[in-house]
Order: structure tokens, then sequence, then C-alpha cells
């Protein structure tokens, strides 16, 4: 005998949506940790890349567990989260990017340019295992790494 669930919304005791199932069957689920972020000016920089614009074209901070001041974001709940990262440089020829968990470096990875006359993207994409309260962020240890906003960005969600 098969089993079927009917129902529109799942919501949580205190009214609040968890998911939608929609008339197309697409599930909708307004409060998933997600988020876009791009710089706000353009600049060189060494240490922790400063992604401190959640609004503009294309960008946001559902649930707005990305911070613009510490340009990380922090874990609302335990979970596998998703996170990518592209830093657009020029005037180089070597560049490197680090992702770091609770300010541990994970992952990296390094570009070589034949020329420092080269434009490029260092791009690097990371799967976690989050604790609530954990934070993640991403630095380089270059100068010559230009965060234009039309070409960086830092984003990441919740998978599940």
């Amino acid at each position: 005998m098969a089993s079927e669930l009917g129902v529109q919304t799942i919501q949580h005791t205190n009214g609040t949506d968890a998911l939608t199932i929609d008339s197309s069957g697409y599930v909708i689920m307004p409060q998933r940790p997600a988020f876009f972020a791009r710089a706000a000016t353009l600049y060189n920089q060494t240490g922790i890349i400063k992604y401190n614009n959640v609004t503009g074209v294309g960008c946001f901070n559902q649930g707005g567990h990305f911070s613009t001041t510490t340009y990380k974001f922090t874990a609302p709940c335990d979970g596998i989260y998703t996170f990518s990262n592209q830093v657009y440089t020029e005037g180089a020829t070597q560049g490197n990017l680090y992702f770091y968990l609770n300010n541990d470096v994970i992952a990296g990875t390094q570009q070589n340019q034949a020329a420092d006359d080269q434009y490029e993207g260092i791009m690097l994409t990371a799967t976690v295992k989050m604790s609530a309260g954990d934070d993640v962020h991403y630095s380089t240890s270059s100068s010559v790494h230009h965060t234009n906003a039309g070409y960086s960005f830092f984003s990441g969600h919740l998978v599940g």
C-alpha cells in the first residue's frame, strides 16, 4: 500500500515556513542559508578578502549569516555546506588563494602566469561539514590580487 503526504507547506511550530512545494512540484526552502557577495570597491590586498557587498546586482544574504564586517560566513546549524570563491588578478606572475575553516587552512590553490601583465581568475570551491557557530573565509597571501567587483566573488549555501 502506497502512502501519500498531501501538503503544500511544512512549518515550524512558530509559524516559520521551512519548505514549500509549488504547483509545478518545485521544492522551495526560504530559510536555507545562502549568500553571494562581492567587493564594493576595487583594491589590492593581502589577508582576508574583504567582500562587503551583499545588496548589489546579483548579490544576496539569505538568513544574514555572511558578515560584511568580518567577511566570514558563520554556520547557523550543523550540516554540509559548499562555498566558491573567485579572485581576479592582474600584474602578477603568481597568486595564492586559501580557504579557512575556523582560522585553519583546509584548502588552497596557486596560479602562475608567464608574464606579470596578464589578467587571470583564481577559483577555489570547497564542500565542508560545519557545526553551528563554525565560520569560513577566503584569504590571499599576495598583494597583487585585485578584487574587482565585476569578476571576484564569494558564495555559499547549506546543502543539507
